[in-house]
């Protein structure tokens, strides 16, 4: 069906809302990504924990657009997977 091909394409959080279940994503979950569309994707499916992995001013301009209109939007920008994983281990 069309209408869901759509709702589970980024940066609509269809494929997160369609995994919660099965694997207990959720608020303690974290999504790390290059892309400003995966962490609103994961962030409309529940996940409260997002890092940016990107040093591209033109992705986090856009989060912080989209951070405008929701107050509990938060994201950390980060520089590796290795950094990524600390921060996650220490939230």
């Amino acid at each position: 069906d069309l209408l869901m091909q759509a709702f589970l394409r980024k940066p609509r959080g269809g494929m997160f809302c369609k995994c919660r279940g099965q694997f207990s994503l959720g608020a303690r979950s974290a999504m790390i990504g290059d892309k400003a569309s995966d962490l609103i994707a994961a962030f409309w499916g529940g996940v409260r924990r997002l890092f940016l992995l990107s040093d591209s001013n033109k992705e986090k301009i856009l989060l912080e657009e989209f951070q405008k209109h929701f107050e509990d939007f938060e994201f950390q920008i980060v520089s590796n997977l290795s950094e990524a994983q600390l921060k996650v281990l220490k939230s």
